[in-house]
Parts: structure tokens; C-alpha cells; sequence
């Protein structure tokens, strides 16, 4: 992995730092899980780029996100579970 570009990529998000050497040996496991979601984020948006979806498969997704929402809820999933909350201090995610 030595050449691969993957720190030279961990250092486009973490600057300036280690972060990208503790993010590779294993130490820093919470910004390598954000690092991971970004890096994710950025090649599905490129792949998708020039995919037209039509309105049933909007329609099919929207109603997949939901249904993972309500299965999330019913799993014991509460208001008194963390949280983290808005800018208006409303609810944004729940988490067990």
C-alpha cells in the first residue's frame, strides 16, 4: 500500500498532521470511519454522476429510506436514546 495514494488522500482531508499515518497503523479509528464515509461519498457521487433515474426509482429509494427509518424506530430506538440534534434543537437522528 506503500504507493497507492491512500495517505496522500487522507492527507487532502487531515492536512498538515500524522493523522493520515494513525489513520493507517490503526489508531485512530474515528476519523479513519469519517475519512471512509467522505472517500465513500466522493466516488459514489462521481460514479452516479450521469445516471437519470427515473420517477419510479426516485419513488422505490424514498420508499426504501423510510422503511429502514421505521425498522430503526421499532428496534427500540427512542427519544431517550443519544441523540444528536439540530441547529433548532429538534431531532435530527436517533441513535440507540
Amino acid at each position: 500500500m506503500a504507493d497507492s495514494g491512500l495517505q496522500e488522500l487522507i492527507q487532502l482531508v487531515y492536512p498538515g498532521s500524522n493523522t493520515a499515518e494513525h489513520i493507517l497503523s490503526g489508531r485512530a479509528y474515528a476519523k479513519a470511519i469519517r475519512f471512509h464515509l467522505l472517500a465513500s461519498a466522493a466516488i459514489t457521487k462521481f460514479v452516479l454522476k450521469d445516471v437519470v433515474f427515473s420517477k419510479q426509482e426516485y419513488k422505490d429509494m424514498e420508499n426504501f429510506i423510510r422503511t429502514a427509518k421505521e425498522m430503526k424506530r421499532f428496534h427500540g430506538h427512542t427519544k431517550d436514546s443519544h441523540c444528536i440534534q439540530g441547529e433548532d434543537g429538534g431531532e435530527v437522528e436517533n441513535f440507540g
